[in-house]
């Protein structure tokens, strides 16, 4: 007899699969997962959506080879059949990857994804995050590597002076504390090769990504470059290098043998080394000596082999840092090309003008706002003071079924308490003493929109009034007997916490979930900095004095945090103009001796503001992640990485 459900089983392997998770079945989901895509003729885009759900169930299960490829195979069947959902699979894939430790492989899936998310900024966004996360990682990965390579040298049979300069070189080239360049990084460590190996040159060549040859540098045993350093490098001696699988070869050659380029260059000795990483080969190091006869034939010795090894986990380290800093540039061009295009789709259907900026936190504002502003549902604006929520008040009414009908403005905090009420909801004769028949400012709003500023100022009295406007779409003027129908929209803004004014009892609890119907989170400047140089650019032409602030005061201001945001920005350059002259020093307030011990400990500070958050919002995620200024999914991330220290047992 069948049980109650097994129909539906049978039916709906995805939906029987959420049914078993939802009972911590999560490998009785994975079985019937991987059993529905023995299915023949299976549809393409349902395949991938079986095998991502078999990829959760595998995550939970902490099975990360039946994840990673589950994983795999999906972005296998996205790139042939559903191009549509590449762009999503491969963020999964690269996460994965990120999770389990593959930070190089992650490096690649999450920078070829980002070009196919042009259509969602923030999960692009997101990605690049990752992204950057994962190279970091590989960084610290590279450290090591460099780290081991230094331990071994400390065993090989050098001189002191020699063992001295190996190690001093490959923690100079880890650090750079100088910031030299890839090019002069490669000669440094050439040089050092030739003396550490007494050889004649030494050579860097890497492998292009259509497989050839590029020859980076060259040094003599002087370590002074060589001119036309590639025709002192034989192809065919690199070729044989890259093709060795165990590690450091050497070579013992006779001057009449070898290839052409070899007699050529009278090659009698060499030492060679592939550049592996993270499973690929980026290229070759490779050291030489020359003799004009047999009898100046001087082969190298197994402990030059172990040297090479050592200098050539540096080299692979400095030709993969190189390669992801490329790589890091051109998707940096590559996503703000995408942000530029997000901007002007998101400004072409919600006009803005008087909003400026393109980065990537304003279009996901601004995305928002264009979702929001056809509706009549209340908006509460959220941001720090002087972000221009006024100005996305004004955008949504523009935008919106009420714009031919002017907005009505009201900022809470400068009407008096005593006052409010019937500015807001108006009037009747007698109502007070001096009171006449006035009709209030949402009578005025009438079949149009009405923002209110700064409503966590309200009183009681005034909160209780809005309450029924919200609810009964309708007012009662002070002293009147019967209530007033009304058609307005309510578009409110806070800088205030507005979560622990209910639970001081300031805000009503009630008013607030009416408001917080749709939320939009204004991002201050410091998030935002890219759209500094064009925000200068329309107060210096409104004040008709465009140029007039240079490029280095530019590169001043968006070094600073403005804690005022868009407004503090606009009186610096305001000051600048009028005074002429250059911006001024960020103000930097002392701090004590305690302030100063607080916040070495940064993971301890971290964790100390997230359990105060979490503890002030009663638990709730989302609510304690609007009080730190990040998203509930980040917050999620960080109690997670918090969970996995030692001193982070009182976090959850």
């Amino acid at each position: 007899m069948n049980r109650p459900g097994t129909k539906r089983l049978v039916r709906d392997p995805l939906e029987s699969a959420r049914v078993l998770a939802r009972k911590s079945d999560d490998a009785g989901a994975l079985a019937l997962l991987e059993e529905a895509l023995k299915a023949p003729d299976l549809d393409p885009d349902r395949a991938v959506s079986l095998r991502l759900a078999a990829a959760r169930a595998a995550r939970v299960l902490a099975d990360a080879a039946a994840e990673l490829g589950h994983l795999e195979a999906a972005e296998g069947v996205a790139n042939l059949s559903v191009p549509g959902r590449l762009g999503g699979v491969r963020y999964q894939l690269g996460m994965a990857l990120e999770r389990h430790g593959q930070y190089g492989r992650a490096v690649q899936v999450l920078d070829a994804t980002i070009p196919l998310l042009a259509d969602d900024p923030e999960l692009a966004e997101r990605a690049k995050e990752a992204a950057a996360w994962a190279h970091n990682c590989s960084l610290s990965t590279a450290s090591s590597r460099t780290r081991d390579a230094v331990k071994q040298l400390r065993v090989v049979g050098l001189a002191d002076e020699k063992r001295e300069r190996a190690l001093r070189l490959g923690n100079d080239l880890r650090e750079n504390r100088d910031g030299d360049s890839f090019r002069d990084l490669v000669g440094r460590l050439l040089a050092e090769t030739t003396t550490l190996l007494e050889a004649h040159t030494a050579a860097l060549v890497t492998v292009t990504s259509a497989g050839g040859q590029e020859v980076v540098d060259v040094r003599d045993a002087e370590g002074r470059a060589i001119p036309n350093g590639a025709l002192q490098v034989s192809r065919t001696i690199v070729a044989r290098v890259l093709a060795e699988k165990r590690g450091a070869q050497l070579m013992h050659l006779c001057v009449d043998e070898g290839s052409k380029s070899a007699r050529r260059l009278k090659l009698t000795a060499v030492c060679g080394i592939p550049l592996r990483y993270k499973g690929g080969t980026l290229g070759v190091l490779v050291a030489d000596r020359r003799g004009c006869d047999q009898a100046e034939e001087n082969p190298f010795k197994q402990c030059d082999a172990i040297v090479i090894e050592a200098l050539g986990r540096f080299a692979a380290d400095l030709v993969f840092q190189e390669r992801r800093a490329t790589l890091l540039r051109v998707r940096d061009e590559i996503t703000n090309d995408q942000y530029a295009r997000a901007s002007a789709a998101v400004r072409a259907r919600f006009r803005a003008d008087a909003i400026v900026g393109s980065s990537p936190a304003l279009v996901r504002a601004l995305d928002m706002a264009a979702k929001l502003a056809p509706t009549d549902v209340p908006v509460l604006l959220r941001g720090e003071t002087g972000t221009g929520k006024e100005l996305f008040a004004q955008a949504l009414h523009a935008n919106s079924r009420r714009s031919k009908q002017p907005i009505v403005s009201v900022n809470v905090a400068t009407i008096a308490p005593t006052l409010l009420e019937s500015e807001l909801f108006g009037s009747v004769k007698g109502a007070f003493t001096g009171a006449l028949n006035k009709a209030g400012l949402v009578q005025q709003a009438h079949g149009s929109t009405l923002f209110l500023d700064e409503i966590g100022e309200a009183s009681p009295a005034v909160q209780a009034a809005l309450l029924r406007l919200l609810q009964e779409k309708e007012i009662r003027p002070v002293g009147a007997e019967e209530a007033v129908k009304v058609d307005v929209r309510v578009i409110a803004a806070t800088h205030r916490p507005l979560e622990d004014m209910i639970a001081s009892g300031l805000f009503r609890q009630d008013l607030y979930y009416r408001l917080n119907t749709a939320t939009l989170s204004i991002p201050p400047l410091r998030e935002r900095r890219e759209d500094i140089p064009i925000m200068v650019e329309r107060f210096c032409a409104a004040e008709k004095r465009p140029g007039v602030v240079s490029d280095a005061a530019i590169k001043a201001l968006m070094e600073r945090d403005w804690p005022g945001n868009v407004r503090d920005l606009r009186n610096a350059v305001l000051e600048m103009i009028v005074t002429e002259r250059p911006m001024p020093k960020p103000k930097t307030a002392r701090r004590t001796k305690a302030e100063v011990q607080e916040t070495l400990n940064l993971a301890e500070n971290e964790r100390k503001l997230i359990k105060r958050a979490l503890e002030d919002s009663g638990g709730v995620q989302k609510v304690a992640a609007q009080k730190l200024g990040i998203t509930a999914r980040g917050l999620q991330k960080k109690i997670a990485r918090l969970k996995r220290e030692p001193a982070d047992r009182d976090v959850d």
